[in-house]
């Protein structure tokens, strides 16, 4: 990452996309390329399906990516076990429910 940058990544209806992001007001940004992408997208499906993926494991298979990935790995680390966190402690509640009203 150069300067004062740092990536944001998000999944839209084509799929994942990251950019990144200035830290200051201005947010003008670069993509990453596709294999960046898969090696994001491959991480987060790892964690999905329980495997708990090891972040530095996963970067020595995409060194050409690790300066770039290995912030945005850790946060989906810590985001991934925050969201575990909720679900334990508020079974039955989704995140919907902070979004949408309930039906009755």
């Amino acid at each position: 990452m150069c300067g004062e940058t740092y990536p944001l990544v998000l999944r839209g209806r084509g799929g994942w996309m990251m950019r990144e992001r200035s830290a200051g007001a201005g947010a003008a940004a670069q993509d990453c390329d596709e294999g960046e992408l898969a090696a994001f997208a491959e991480f987060t499906e790892a964690q999905v399906a329980g495997r708990n993926p090891d972040v530095a494991e996963h970067l020595a298979k995409y060194p050409q990516y690790a300066e770039r990935l290995r912030p945005v790995l850790e946060s989906a680390v810590e985001f991934y076990r925050l969201v575990q966190d909720f679900k334990r402690e508020f079974p039955g509640f989704s995140s919907l429910d902070l979004v949408l009203p309930r039906r009755k």
